[in-house]
């Protein structure tokens, strides 16, 4: 439960996990932050992680209320 500090600047990082004793059936390939982080960041946002080893962790997800005028808008 968790990120510990070492981990963290790696949280978003393809492939990271940081728990290395489980076995990827159980634990993931390690995308799912990158993930999220890319479609976050595509849609003009950003992404953090406030995390306590033993306490859990937080996901904070950001988003503009308006899209970036580099990205199409759709019209009703």
């Amino acid at each position: 439960m968790g990120i510990s500090s070492e981990d963290l600047p790696s949280a978003f990082t393809a492939f990271f996990r940081g728990e290395r004793s489980r076995s990827r059936g159980t634990g993931g390939v390690g995308l799912g932050l990158t993930l999220a982080k890319r479609i976050v960041e595509a849609h003009g946002g950003s992404i953090e992680v406030e995390s306590n080893v033993g306490m859990g962790s937080t996901f904070l997800a950001f988003l503009p209320v308006h899209a970036p005028s580099s990205l199409p808008t759709s019209s009703p």
